[in-house]
């Protein structure tokens, strides 16, 4: 035939990866057009290893699974062109269904998740979050001068992260945000390589290659006499007052997140109780948990003073801060500003009264579970109150509380404060 095929290591400068592998390609010269045609694998190697797997006639044990991969290319490539008189790079590519330059663009696997997040599963959050991982990626390549539109798959290799991840925190990001923008990155080259567009060979997280350092734990719990010094602090504004007030009303509404209070509707809410469940279990499509929450009148309070009066209608929602004539994103920009503003001056409250640690609304939520924890609450009754999912072992231990003891449970929390 008029077409010579064979493997070579592109070892071209602008080619090497930084953990110093050059990518296999199928070398291919058409006799009849005299040119010579390089198409790229998803194979990675460096030139030592490279010479040890395919210019070896018995390559050593570790090298055979690499060398038979190889073998398995060159004859697919053999078979595929074989009576081809005139060769065409493009009908090629298109014949074997090897993946575009664009297809090869990690941008390309972040920009479907994140339409998928708003355009199917409605999660603004994810999307959010996504997008904030992405630009961070993008950032670290202006960094290292590189184009920030395009960072190819095969790019990302375990010293790339490495590289990455020292950036971020030299850029003065938490542990936590680096690593929540990581799992995002992780999840997008799952995706590629079930597009076929990413050999797992050049998967680059786990195992021996690069693992993912989780956020440490950081106690996130006030004490009791912490609780109670916030409780019965002096606000110096409106602004601490408010944000007092929604900080203790999800403390005593079993830790409620904020998007889930200001997503309360009036049909919601009954006498002595509301139900409701997490929007947070919603958007990830798990089987939910209704949670009950028992009024006290400090919560009553809280609704009375900033809810919208109650038209009849159970679809109003009970605080004016969202709108459902917003967007999605819109109202998911407004439950960040409302929560950092609840933040902002729980803080400053906190720290007139001496308390001089972090809080957030965060801390509400596990300052519940702390408080539940030590008035002898089970670990199950913890886990059924603030809608957690479980396996099922624990699950034996989350069936069948009654509403009864629930109500006593909150009652005594609210009491514990109280007195």
């Amino acid at each position: 035939m008029g077409i010579n095929i064979d493997l070579k290591l592109d070892t071209r400068l602008r080619r090497k990866r930084e953990d110093g592998t050059y990518p296999v390609v199928i070398y291919i010269y058409d006799t009849a057009s005299k040119k010579a045609y390089y198409l790229d694998s998803t194979f990675h190697f460096t030139p030592e290893e490279f010479k040890s797997i395919w210019h070896t006639v018995r390559p050593r044990a570790r090298y055979r699974a690499d060398r038979e991969k190889l073998k398995d290319l060159l004859e697919k490539a053999e078979t595929d062109l074989e009576g081809t008189e005139s060769f065409s790079m493009k009908d090629y590519k298109s014949k074997l269904g090897t993946p575009t330059t664009e297809q090869r663009n990690v941008y390309l696997y972040y920009k479907k998740r994140i339409d998928d997040f708003r355009n199917v599963k409605k999660s603004i959050g994810n999307a959010s979050w996504y997008e904030c991982s992405q630009k961070s990626l993008k950032t670290y390549q202006v960094h290292k001068n590189d184009n920030p539109d395009r960072l190819d798959l095969d790019r990302i290799t375990p010293k790339w992260l490495e590289g990455y991840e020292q950036f971020m925190k030299d850029s003065g990001k938490s542990k936590t945000t680096v690593a929540m923008y990581l799992r995002a990155l992780r999840a997008v080259l799952k995706a590629a390589i079930e597009a076929k567009a990413l050999d797992p060979h050049n998967y680059p997280f786990g195992g021996k290659k690069y693992v993912l350092k989780e956020g440490g734990k950081v106690k996130k719990a006030l004490d009791l006499e912490d609780i109670k010094t916030l409780y019965r602090s002096q606000s110096k504004t409106p602004e601490q007052d408010k944000a007092k007030d929604f900080w203790f009303f999800s403390y005593f509404s079993n830790g409620m997140n904020i998007k889930d209070i200001l997503n309360l509707r009036h049909g919601q809410i009954g006498k002595d109780s509301f139900e409701y469940e997490r929007i947070k279990t919603k958007e990830t499509n798990r089987k939910g948990k209704i949670i009950t929450v028992f009024l006290n009148d400090f919560t009553r309070e809280v609704i009375r003073k900033y809810g919208n009066p109650s038209t009849g209608h159970p679809k109003q929602l009970v605080f004016p801060v969202l709108s459902d004539q917003n967007s999605p994103e819109r109202n998911h920009t407004k439950t960040k500003v409302f929560t950092r503003f609840i933040n902002q001056h729980i803080k400053k409250l906190a720290i007139a009264d001496g308390i001089t640690g972090e809080i957030s609304t965060y801390f509400a939520r596990h300052s519940y579970a702390t408080g539940l924890l030590r008035n002898g609450t089970s670990i199950g009754f913890i886990q059924e109150a603030l809608g957690h999912s479980s396996s099922k072992t624990t699950e034996t231990y989350l069936a069948g509380f009654p509403n009864v003891e629930k109500k006593v449970v909150s009652e005594k929390l609210f009491q514990d404060i109280e007195n």
